[in-house]
């Protein structure tokens, strides 16, 4: 009898706080897949000024970063 391994990697919501700017939608995303970096959308007005400074629960950096393994909130800088 041959057994094979069975697994799904786990998805885990990417909150932004815009700190009273205009909502960004949560993002998911698999454990270890990068984010997608918001973008300007024409109903988003305040975002400009969140893009420019970025998000931060900690250094942040959607080039590079992996989703870590639970839910995390990136805020507006």
């Amino acid at each position: 009898m041959t057994l094979y391994a069975q697994w799904q990697v786990n998805n885990y919501t990417l909150h932004f706080d815009s700190k009273g700017g205009s909502n960004v939608p949560d993002q998911t995303v698999a454990f270890g897949a990068k984010a997608t970096t918001p973008t300007l959308h024409q109903n988003w007005p305040h975002l400009c000024r969140l893009v420019q400074g970025g998000w931060s629960s900690y250094a942040w950096n959607f080039a590079t970063d992996t989703m870590p393994a639970s839910d995390t909130t990136l805020y507006a800088k």
